[in-house]
């Protein structure tokens, strides 16, 4: 959570100024008692004095777009990691805390875009997963993965090269083995 404000306040130094109750939510989570999802339930903000800039965007099931307000994060914040998404660096960052953000491609460097018979597959084919699965120290680097992602709150978003293989193969077995949904924003770009 404090990661979080620190994100949205780097974004708008006068925060603090605009939003009624927001220095006291962020005195709270200074202190340490907002760890406690009901403390930020409790806490009033104005959604319609949020900024264009503090919104967060994210595609739907129909790839829609779909608006968070800075109280659905937050709210959402408390709960830990409440989804995967897997997605491409080559078609932008997603907009989220930068600690919400996992780039996959230093850690897990097999890259089946690599190989021809692999290119035109998605992380979703058995044959793909396999070979990623080859990585040197994969399950070592799998387990640390899972262990970072549960310390998260919030959409995690876990991204490679272009958004077809490895994110989208770790995408799918973070969600499995934490049991929250996955998206995949690139898969077909």
């Amino acid at each position: 959570m404090q990661k979080f404000i620190e994100w949205l306040v780097g974004r708008d130094p006068q925060l603090a100024e605009k939003y009624e109750g927001f220095a006291k939510l962020k005195a709270k989570v200074a202190a340490g008692g907002a760890s406690n999802p009901g403390a930020v339930r409790t806490e009033k903000v104005w959604e319609k004095e949020i900024p264009e800039g503090c919104r967060k965007r994210q595609k739907d099931e129909r790839n829609e777009t779909k608006e968070m307000t800075f109280k659905e994060f937050v709210l959402n914040e408390n709960e830990g990691p409440t989804e995967i998404i897997s997605f491409g660096a080559k078609n932008g960052a997603p907009l989220a805390p930068p600690s919400n953000i996992i780039d996959v491609r230093k850690v897990f460097s097999r890259n089946p875009y690599q190989n021809k018979k692999l290119r035109h597959l998605r992380g979703t084919h058995p044959e793909v997963q396999a070979d990623i699965m080859l990585t040197p120290n994969f399950e070592s680097s799998y387990a640390a993965l899972l262990n970072q992602v549960r310390q998260l709150t919030g959409p995690v978003y876990v991204g490679c090269t272009g958004g077809h293989h490895r994110s989208v193969f770790l995408a799918e077995k973070l969600g499995k083995d934490l049991s929250i949904p996955v998206k995949h924003r690139d898969i077909n770009k």
